[in-house]
């Protein structure tokens, strides 16, 4: 996305057996900022090199996390001399969460001041995506839903959203709080969802009108036997069980892309930039997600708290949220609502919301990338 090079994955599904070919990125961010990429333990080619259980256990978790990076960073700049640079962060997903909280520790803890975020399809309070009888991933997904089924480009896309948008946080969330004992809500329910997302209606009847992104990907392709993506609705491959009640099978985009995602990754370390690594390049680590200990339940964590104490205090930090329109994992009318709860502190439009074309990793698509960039450059340059 922001480096010199780029895997050309394109617009639909990935071949895994696809020769990792990498090209030069015209989108690039560096002739506007320098880039520093950190890989957490655990991903990418950074492993633990104690044999500490405790230490694995400190660095797998929140907390620990958020410190390790943080000095890491500190040294960094003191070892390379840019202490007195500009400096912005930039997380995707995950990193999206981990950003604020990373910030309000750089400026605590480790006297390293930031003057930007940059938070690609973020997930900034989990409560708002988890719990068995929370309504809020019914509300927060809906959006991304209708604009799938629509087919909708960004061109026309909040404008046409806009009914869906008011619908979701006003008539529907009230109904879903009204409950399954509310005949007359519930009949409205399915009435809306399923206009909204042109799935059967006996289908959005059985669900009750809430309607979660796996019953919506295979729902949704099922008379042509295929599976749309979880991280980008628009993007399908084939259902290997069409006829089995199981939902196992792999994503589109996200089983597709790893491969060579991974191998793309090691050529350019040891090919391009003369460092060969004997170990495997690790774009998603499930043993370590399986490890990763939350303090207690997961959907108790949020960063939305760090990120109104960093406005509040510093009125230079500046802020840009992006999403894409199709993205089921995080979606982007979440951290739309979620925006709406930090006060403006002077000035609103210190922290904004970017939507583009395509799902979870938006810049797979060219006029995405493009224009990613080009709101990531206003950000630097303070425009």
């Amino acid at each position: 996305m922001m480096g010199p090079w780029r895997l050309n994955l394109g617009e639909q599904p990935t071949s895994p057996s696809a020769p990792p070919i990498t090209v030069d990125n015209a989108d690039t961010w560096l002739d506007f900022t320098d880039l520093v990429f950190l890989d957490p333990p655990g991903t990418g080619y950074s492993r633990i090199l104690s044999k500490s259980e405790t230490a694995r256990h400190h660095l797998y978790s929140v907390e620990g996390d958020i410190e390790a990076l943080s000095v890491v960073i500190r040294k960094w700049l003191g070892a390379n001399k840019r202490l007195e640079s500009p400096k912005f962060i930039v997380g995707e997903s995950y990193g999206g969460f981990r950003a604020p909280k990373l910030v309000r520790r750089l400026q605590d803890t480790e006297g390293i001041g930031v003057e930007g975020l940059v938070l690609i399809s973020p997930v900034i309070d989990f409560a708002w995506f988890e719990g068995t009888n929370n309504p809020l991933p019914f509300v927060t997904h809906l959006p991304s839903l209708a604009a799938a089924a629509r087919g909708l480009t960004i061109a026309d896309a909040r404008q046409s959203l806009a009914d869906v948008e008011a619908y979701a946080a006003g008539p529907y969330l009230t109904d879903l709080v009204r409950g399954e004992r509310d005949p007359a809500a519930l009949a409205r329910i399915v009435d809306n969802v399923t206009r909204i997302t042109g799935l059967d209606a006996a289908f959005v009847r059985r669900l009750g009108g809430r309607i979660d992104p796996s019953s919506f990907a295979r729902e949704r392709g099922r008379d042509e036997g295929k599976i749309s993506s979880r991280y980008d609705s628009n993007v399908s491959a084939f259902d290997p069980f069409p006829h089995s009640a199981s939902t196992d099978y792999s994503d589109a985009i996200l089983d597709a892309d790893k491969t060579p995602l991974a191998s793309a990754m090691a050529d350019i370390t040891a090919n391009r930039l003369g460092w060969p690594v004997d170990a495997r390049y690790e774009i998603l680590n499930e043993s370590v997600n399986r490890q990763w200990d939350w303090d207690g339940k997961r959907d108790k964590n949020q960063s939305l708290s760090d990120l109104k104490q960093e406005l509040a205090i510093d009125p230079r930090l500046r802020v840009v949220v992006m999403h894409g329109l199709t993205d089921q994992v995080t979606p982007y009318f979440a951290s739309k609502l979620l925006i709406d709860q930090i006060p403006p502190f002077g000035d609103p439009d210190r922290i904004s919301l970017k939507v583009y074309d395509g799902g979870h990793m938006p810049y797979l698509r060219d006029q995405s990338r493009a224009a990613m960039r080009e709101d990531a450059r206003k950000l630097f340059e303070g425009k």
